[in-house]
């Protein structure tokens, strides 16, 4: 163990006095993947949801509604066929679907059910827009029935197509440094 320790302090002083090598192998990877996000990176501010409303009724309508006004989500509506083919290709961020019998069910006091399609490509986006989409709908139904928990939300996921270059880079700069450093 002693051997490996010196070992390791002999290659850590080396790499410590040749300043190129630190540049090499700190400094590039790092500006040319600050770089390159810089470029191809652009992140959209706003949530892309679709709306399937399979219920037609005035509380479906009114969350569909209530949901078109937040600013923060660029709403659309259309065929879950096709939405889901939307959420496939990365143009839209997710699919909600509000299901049939969700009036009936609010009438009777239980849970409307609805489901949600997120994509699992990223995780992030798709934590965000489930937690954001959950969080809306429950303030919505309290500011309708100030009732809580008046819709449950199941959440599916979907794998997208959608990569960005970025996602074919950053791993490649990545194992390059790897493999370059001493």
């Amino acid at each position: 163990m002693r051997q490996f320790a010196k070992f390791l302090g002999a290659s850590l002083k080396m790499i410590y006095r040749e300043k190129v090598a630190l540049f090499w192998m700190f400094l590039f990877p790092i500006i040319l993947m600050l770089l390159l996000g810089t470029i191809f990176g652009r992140t959209n501010q706003t949530i892309s949801i679709g709306v399937v409303d399979l219920d037609k009724t005035i509380v479906t309508t009114a969350v569909t509604g209530a949901l078109k006004e937040i600013k923060a989500f660029d709403v659309s509506s259309g065929t879950l066929s096709k939405l889901k083919e939307n959420l496939q290709n990365g143009k839209i961020n997710a699919v909600l679907v509000l299901n049939k019998g969700f009036l009936d069910s609010v009438k009777h006091g239980k849970p409307g059910n609805a489901t949600i399609y997120v994509d699992q490509s990223s995780a992030t986006v798709s934590d965000i827009t489930y937690s954001t989409v959950s969080q809306v709908l429950g303030k919505i139904v309290q500011g309708m029935a100030k009732i809580p928990d008046l819709i449950v939300l199941n959440k599916k996921s979907v794998v997208s197509n959608d990569m960005r270059y970025v996602d074919f880079i950053v791993p490649g700069v990545l194992a390059m440094t790897l493999m370059t450093s001493d």
